[in-house]
């Protein structure tokens, strides 16, 4: 019976952000993060994740699986050398210690930088080779995310990334993966291997596979991988607030047939650049989104999501610029969440349901921003794990420490005690609210909240309120990106470490 070994480790880096990424964020103190060891790997709380993917094809195939250790915690800023050693030495000595194995099926994300790595996806998949020698099949399910280095893909066998933004197709791709080493396995020669980078960067907010151009180019994706017969066709957006040499989108093709490889990825890599000029930056103000959402929400429910200030991306989920307008602008029916403040939350659950607060909310967590001062009624408490009812992560339990619903005038606010981007209505109706019977929603999220709201509401408003989760790549301080990049569709091209547009 051939062994699988599986591991996972997933970090999404914001490389502008001042706090590091510590070993005790992964191990969840006071974090979104855990380490999952051993037969917990096959806990019903990562059933949506690759590794879930991964575990259940090897065993419906009759593979034995070889547990090892998953760790994954909130983006958020460079991880330390610490954290990053201490995680990947594990791996590799659990795999170590499963003795002979027939392939390697790792969880990762692709955009990781560490203090000691710029490339630590890389970096870990290139120690797991030297342990395991130049032929045994090494597979990796990545995020569309990542910014893949040719170092990591010349040490891989093969790569297969995510292809829905949101993320729906997690638990897929680790199958995918799982199919990929299998497939391997049964043949002796190496697969011919092909990275194409594109020549621009591509705004986060305009990846989304639910609209164009990114849908019908993901369309194309699976047309061109069943019509050429490769292995495995990849499109990566990328992820551009990581500040690396290889930051930026990337075709990958894999398979047996170099000609067939070539051409797929040639001919995807040609239709992106067909359609550059949409990967362009084009928001509203916070002041003009939401006299637009006031405007249009008697024609059905608005959303605005507060694209920049995403924890999903390294956001503090903290900024208030659209709270701040939402009550200058007098919104009579509004929800907003999630506001990342323990504090409030804390003032809220001494004060107690009914009671009236003065506090300070938010604000408090990037230079130059200032938190909304004002009175709040305390309409509700909550504290305790709850389940996520989306489609991105349906059955996930959370817990998000002390939260509460303020009100003040026509907007109600969710805070919460740990840092997350709202992209599941649960946490709005873990307080009893349907956000589809109000006016206007806010969600602090870029993308992943389109999977379980965007069926829910008539109109959709993107703003620009300043964050840490950056949408234009122009106004980023690179120092690392290749010279001559174009920093967003038809954009300037990045000329020196100085330049920001």
């Amino acid at each position: 019976m051939p062994i699988a070994y599986i591991a996972g480790l997933l970090h999404e880096t914001n490389t502008f952000l001042e706090s590091p990424t510590t070993l005790a964020d992964f191990q969840g103190v006071g974090s979104f993060g855990r380490v999952v060891r051993g037969d917990a790997l096959r806990d019903p709380s990562l059933a949506t994740y690759p590794v879930a993917g991964m575990i259940d094809t090897f065993e419906q195939a009759g593979w034995r699986v070889a547990p090892g250790v998953w760790s994954a915690t909130e983006p958020g800023g460079l991880v330390t050398a610490k954290a990053f050693d201490t995680l990947a030495h594990e791996i590799v000595d659990t795999l170590r210690r499963a003795g002979p194995v027939d392939c390697v099926c790792l969880d990762l994300h692709g955009a990781m930088v560490a203090e000691n790595t710029r490339d630590a996806e890389g970096e870990l998949i290139a120690r797991i080779r030297a342990l395991v020698g130049p032929k045994l099949p090494i597979v990796a399910a990545l995020d569309l995310h990542g910014n893949i280095s040719e170092a990591s893909v010349a040490s891989a066998s093969a790569m297969v990334a995510y292809r829905c933004y949101p993320h729906t197709d997690m638990r897929e791709t680790g199958n995918r993966a799982a199919h990929l080493a299998m497939r391997l396995y049964s043949t002796s020669p190496a697969w011919h291997k092909r990275l194409r980078r594109l020549p621009f960067l591509m705004p986060i907010y305009r990846q989304t596979t639910f609209v164009e151009p990114c849908r019908r180019l993901y369309a194309l994706l699976e047309a061109l991988e069943q019509a050429e017969g490769v292995a495995s066709l990849s499109l990566l957006p990328g992820f551009p607030l990581a500040d690396t040499p290889f930051t930026g989108p990337t075709v990958l093709g894999f398979g047996a047939d170099a000609g067939a490889v070539d051409g797929a990825v040639n001919r995807l890599f040609d239709a992106i650049m067909a359609c550059e000029s949409d990967f362009d930056v084009q928001l509203l103000d916070a002041r003009d989104g939401v006299a637009r959402a006031i405007e249009t929400s008697s024609q059905g429910t608005v959303l605005i999501a507060d694209v920049q200030d995403n924890a999903g991306g390294g956001g503090t989920s903290d900024t208030t610029w659209v709270l701040e307008e939402l009550i200058r602008q007098k919104a009579g029916d509004a929800l907003l969440g999630l506001m990342w403040d323990p504090s409030a939350a804390e003032a809220a659950h001494k004060a107690g349901v009914g009671s009236r607060i003065d506090i300070a909310l938010g604000g408090h967590q990037l230079p130059g921003h200032h938190p909304v001062k004002a009175t709040f009624d305390v309409e509700q408490l909550n504290s305790g794990s709850f389940e996520l009812i989306g489609p991105m992560s349906k059955g996930l339990p959370v817990d998000l420490g002390k939260m509460a619903l303020l009100r003040h005038g026509g907007v109600r606010v969710v805070v919460s005690s740990v840092r997350t981007q709202c992209h599941d209505t649960a946490y709005f109706r873990r307080f009893g609210l349907a956000p589809e019977q109000h006016a206007i929603v806010v969600v602090k999220s870029t993308n992943h909240y389109r999977a379980d709201f965007q069926p829910l509401v008539s109109s959709i408003v993107e703003i620009e309120a300043d964050g840490a989760c950056r949408m234009n790549p122009g106004r980023l301080p690179y120092r690392e990106l290749p010279v001559g990049t174009r920093l967003y569709g038809r954009g300037p091209a990045f000329q020196s470490p100085t330049q920001v547009a």
